[in-house]
């Protein structure tokens, strides 16, 4: 669902009968139907935070195995986003540089060529809510060590 745009499983019971999503799963549009929401929801928060590291690295290594020769040379770019927040969302933090509460976005974008335009680059995105109390490069260190 989250593929297909729909931010979380909400949409779940009005979408389990959808013929798209069934034939994505190979069934027919006549076939049972998907499951519901709550079965949606405790499946997205299923992993723990030790499963989500290895869904990663596993992502990691998918990455590096889809080269048939190490590239030259891999450019890691990270850019932050802050994200003001209205009320008392869980976990938002003060950020002293903004003067605001909010949450911080970090994106994480590998490149393997010199060429941004080729089409032999290849792009690996990793996007993560980070604490919006750190400065943008020491949060992306300690993120660079984990990883």
């Amino acid at each position: 669902m989250i593929a297909a745009g729909y931010e979380d499983g909400n949409d779940a019971d009005s979408l389990r009968s959808d013929p798209m999503f069934k034939m994505a799963l190979d069934l027919t549009p006549s076939d049972r139907e998907l499951c519901s929401q709550p079965t949606i929801s405790r499946l997205e928060n299923l992993p723990d935070a030790r499963a989500l590291l290895r869904m990663g690295r596993a992502m990691v290594d998918l990455y590096c195995e889809s080269y048939s020769k190490v590239p030259k040379r891999i450019v890691l770019d990270i850019d932050d986003t802050f994200d003001a927040v209205h009320g008392g969302q869980q976990l938002r933090l003060f950020n002293a540089h903004y003067d605001e509460y909010g949450f911080q976005a970090t994106r994480k974008a590998m490149q393997d060529s010199a060429d941004p335009l080729s089409q032999q680059a290849h792009m690996y995105f990793h996007t993560f809510l980070r604490v919006a109390k750190y400065q943008g490069s020491d949060q992306a260190l300690m993120e660079l060590a984990r990883d």
